[in-house]
C-alpha cells in the first residue's frame, strides 16, 4: 500500500540527488517513471507488475533505484535488480548503488549475486597446488599455466584477491579454471575444510544480508529452475527489477535448452569406473561392497544402452548422406519417431539410477567426512569429481526427459533435433531439445508468483504495440500487468535526419545491391567524422570494405579485426586526432556501442535487418505458428526486424547534445506493405525520402 512515508522517502531521495549531483538534469519522464513505479508496486494486490519502455536518455537506472529501494524496504522485501550482462551489474555495483548510497540520503545494504561458477573452489586450488600423495599439480607439463595457478593461490592465500573470477586482474585460462571451479554436485559445502573462506559461500552470505541484490538474467533462471529461494530470495519474497528486459524470453528459452555429445558421453562413461574404484579405495569397508557394486552395475547398464541407442543413432537413413561434413535431422513439431521415443525413455531410466548410485556415493564420501572416518583433505580430493558425474548424469537424464516427453496439448511443443558432424574418418551426434516460447515457465515460476516487478528497456514495444512481448514473456495471460511509454528527452526533429536515398536495387538482388552500396559510400561518408556501417551478412560486409575505393579503405576498422574494447578505442583516437573514422560493424554492433557526440555523427545501415529464421528452434516455432492459424512473417519476423531497426538507428543520438544523420539503403520501407509500420515506429527524426 502507498503509504505517505514512502511517498516522503521517495521525494526527499530524489531532490538529495538534483542537489548534491553537479550538472544533474531534472527531467519529466524521469519523474514520472518513479510515480508510476512506486503507484504500480504499492497496489493492495501482489503480483503488480509494471513494463516501461524508455529510451536512451530516459534516466531509467535512477529512477528504479530511488524509487524500488524505499518501496522494498517499507515493504519488508528484498530488491534484486537483474541485468542481461555482467557488465551491466558491474556498473550498478561499482558505480550506481555507490552514488546513491552517498548522495540520496537512503540508507541500504547491497550485494553482487553470480553464479556458483564465477568463485573460486579453495579446495579445488589447493589440491592443485599442494604437494602431498592425493593432490597433484595437473599442469606440471605447461609452465604459465603452473606459474598462472601458482601466482592465483598465493594471492588468494594473502588475501589480496577474492576469489571472484572477475576481479582478477587478467582473463583466467579455460584450462585453470575449469579445474578450480565448482559445482552444487561437486561441492560438499559446509563439511569442507576451506567452508570458511569460500567466496562462494562468503558472497552468498552478504546477498542472504543485503537489501539490494545485483543479479542477471541468468542467475534468476537457474534460481527459478531450481525451484526458487535457493541462490537468491524466493519469488514471493522478491521485488525484481529487469534492466534489459527484451532479453528475458531468449535468455529463458536458452537456459531450457539441453544437449549432449553421444561420442564425449560414450567416452566419459568408459572411463568412470575410476571414480568408483577411487571412492572404495578410500573408504575400505566391507559393509560398502554392495554400495560400490551397485554403482557398477547401473553405470555399466547405462554403458550398454548408451550403446544400443548409439546403434540407433546411427542407423537413421537421413543422418548417414555421404560426403557431408555436417547434417542436421529436425523432426517436424517436435515429434521424434515412437520407437525413438521409448528407446530414449528407456536410457532416461538407466542414467536416473546411475544418477542415484553416484549420489550415494557422495553421501557416503561426505559423511565420512564429517565423521572423521577419513582425512578430510582425502575425501575433499574425491568429491568433486563425484559431483561432476553427477552433473554429467543429471544433464544426460534432462535431455532424455525433454527428448523423450510429449508435449502437452495446446502448448508450443519443444524443439527436437539430431546433428551429425564428420570429420576424416570420425564423426559424432549431439542431440539437442530447446523451448520454443519462455511464456508458460515465465508465468508459472515467476509472474504468478513474485511479490512485484519492474521491466524497461529502450526496445519493449514494436510497430507501437507492446503484443509481441507480452506473447514472448506470458505476460499476456497476466491481468495485473501495466504498461507505460515513457517519451524521450531528446529533440529528433531538430537534430537527427533520416534518408532514404533513391536507389535502383532492392537487397533481394544481392549482388546488385552490394554493389550499389559499394558505388554510393563514398559519398555518404564525410571527411573528419565518424561513421558507422551496420550490415546484416558478413559476406556483404566483407564484400563491400574489398571493393570501396583504396581511401575509404584507409580509414576503416572492421569488427572482427580487433576485439571491440580495442576497435572503439583505435576509433576514439582517430576522431579526437581530427581524422575519418569509419566502423563496419554486423548486428552485435546495432546494441550496445555507445559512440556519443563526434565520434559518430553518421549511421548507414546496408539493408533492414532481417532475422534470417534457419535454426531447428526457428523452423519448428514458425510450423507451430502457422499451425495455429497465424502469419509467422507478422507475428514473429517484422516484429524482430522492428526491434533490431530502433536499436540500429539508436546507435546516433546518445545524449541531448548529439547530432547526425541515418540513411537507410533500403527501398523496402518505401516499397513494401510493412515499411510505413517500420518507419512509425522510429523516433520522430526529420525524414528525407527520395
Amino acid at each position: 500500500m502507498l503509504t505517505d512515508t514512502i511517498k516522503k522517502d521517495v521525494q526527499q531521495a530524489y531532490k538529495n540527488i538534483s542537489q548534491k549531483i553537479g550538472g544533474f538534469r531534472n527531467r519529466y519522464t524521469q519523474r514520472a517513471f518513479i510515480a508510476e513505479i512506486v503507484k504500480s508496486i504499492c497496489d493492495k494486490k501482489r503480483n503488480n507488475i509494471l513494463v516501461a519502455e524508455g529510451p536512451t536518455g530516459t534516466g531509467k537506472t535512477l529512477a528504479y533505484l530511488l524509487s524500488c529501494i524505499p518501496v522494498a524496504q517499507a515493504q519488508n522485501i528484498k530488491l534484486v535488480i537483474s541485468s542481461a550482462t555482467v557488465a551491466l551489474q558491474s556498473q550498478l555495483i561499482e558505480k550506481d548503488l555507490p552514488a546513491v548510497q552517498k548522495l540520496s540520503g537512503l540508507e541500504f545494504s547491497s550485494a553482487i549475486a553470480k553464479g556458483r561458477g564465477r568463485y573460486l573452489c579453495p579446495s579445488l586450488l589447493a589440491q592443485h597446488t599442494g604437494d602431498t600423495d592425493s593432490q597433484v599439480d595437473a599442469f606440471a607439463t605447461d609452465d604459465y599455466l603452473t606459474a598462472t595457478l601458482k601466482r592465483l593461490f598465493k594471492t588468494f592465500e594473502n588475501k589480496d584477491w577474492n576469489g571472484d573470477k572477475d576481479s582478477w586482474d587478467s582473463q583466467i585460462p579455460d584450462e585453470i579454471w575449469t579445474k578450480i571451479s565448482n559445482d552444487r554436485h561437486g561441492c560438499s559445502s559446509s563439511k569442507c575444510h576451506y567452508f570458511r573462506e569460500c567466496p562462494y559461500f562468503i558472497a552468498k552470505a552478504k546477498i542472504e544480508d543485503a537489501d539490494v541484490i545485483v543479479a542477471n538474467h541468468d542467475i534468476i533462471l537457474s534460481d527459478l529452475a531450481l525451484g526458487g529461494g535457493v541462490l537468491i530470495p524466493a519469488p514471493e519474497e522478491t521485488l525484481y527489477v529487469f534492466d534489459e528486459a527484451h532479453h528475458l524470453p531468449d535468455k529463458t528459452i536458452n537456459h531450457a535448452s539441453s544437449w549432449i555429445s553421444i561420442s564425449g558421453t560414450s567416452g566419459w562413461l568408459d572411463k568412470s569406473d575410476g571414480i568408483v574404484k577411487q571412492c572404495e579405495s578410500i573408504l575400505q569397508e566391507s559393509d560398502t561392497g554392495k554400495l560400490f557394486s551397485a554403482a557398477d552395475l547401473a553405470r555399466e547398464k547405462l554403458k550398454d544402452k548408451m550403446a544400443e541407442f548409439t546403434r540407433t543413432i546411427n542407423s537413421i537413413a537421413e543422418l548417414n548422406q555421404p560426403h557431408q561434413s555436417e547434417i542436421t535431422l529436425r523432426f517436424p513439431n517436435g515429434i521424434i519417431p515412437e520407437d525413438l521415443r521409448l528407446q530414449t525413455k528407456e536410457l532416461l531410466l538407466v542414467t536416473q539410477d546411475s544418477e542415484r548410485q553416484f549420489n550415494k556415493l557422495k553421501d557416503r564420501i561426505t559423511k565420512a567426512v564429517t565423521d572423521n572416518e577419513i582425512p578430510t583433505k582425502l575425501g575433499e580430493a574425491v568429491l568433486p569429481e563425484l559431483g561432476s558425474s553427477i552433473s554429467r548424469l543429471s544433464n544426460i537424464a534432462t535431455l532424455c526427459f525433454n527428448f523423450s516427453s510429449q508435449d502437452p496439448d495446446k502448448e508450443p511443443p519443444m524443439a527436437r533435433w539430431i546433428t551429425k558432424t564428420s570429420y576424416r574418418d570420425n564423426s559424432d551426434y549431439r542431440i539437442f531439445t530447446s523451448p520454443i516460447s519462455a511464456a508458460s515457465f515465465l508465468q508459472q515460476n515467476l509472474w504468478d508468483r513474485c511479490h512485484g516487478a519492474v521491466l524497461t528497456s529502450a526496445t519493449l514495444m514494436t510497430l507501437g504495440s507492446f503484443a509481441y512481448f507480452q506473447h514472448r514473456t506470458g505476460l499476456d495471460a497476466v491481468s495485473q500487468t501495466r504498461y507505460i511509454h515513457l517519451s524521450s528527452p531528446f529533440d529528433f526533429a531538430n537534430k537527427s535526419t533520416l534518408w532514404i536515398p533513391k536507389m535502383k536495387t532492392e537487397p533481394q538482388q544481392t549482388e546488385a545491391h552490394t554493389t550499389e552500396i559499394i558505388d554510393l559510400l563514398p559519398d555518404l561518408i564525410t571527411d573528419k567524422t565518424g561513421t558507422l556501417v551496420l550490415f546484416s551478412s558478413r559476406r556483404q560486409l566483407t564484400e563491400v570494405a574489398e571493393n570501396v575505393p583504396y581511401y575509404i579503405q584507409d580509414h576503416l576498422l572492421i569488427q572482427g579485426d580487433y576485439n571491440i574494447q580495442t576497435l572503439l578505442e583505435k576509433h576514439k583516437e582517430k576522431i579526437e586526432n581530427n581524422e575519418t573514422s569509419v566502423i563496419f560493424g554486423l548486428a552485435s554492433f546495432a546494441e550496445g556501442i555507445d559512440l556519443p557526440g563526434e565520434l559518430c555523427t553518421h549511421v548507414i545501415i546496408a539493408k533492414l535487418p532481417f532475422p534470417v529464421p534457419d535454426s531447428p528452434v526457428d523452423a519448428t516455432e514458425r510450423e507451430y505458428i502457422e499451425s495455429q492459424g497465424q502469419n509467422h512473417f507478422r507475428e514473429i519476423v517484422l516484429p524482430q526486424t522492428c526491434i533490431r531497426l530502433i536499436q540500429a538507428v539508436g546507435r546516433l543520438i546518445r545524449n541531448e547534445e548529439d547530432s547526425g544523420k541515418v540513411t537507410i539503403l533500403d527501398r523496402r520501407l518505401v516499397s513494401k506493405f510493412y515499411g510505413k509500420q517500420l518507419l512509425n515506429a522510429l523516433p520522430n527524426m526529420r525524414r528525407i525520402i527520395e
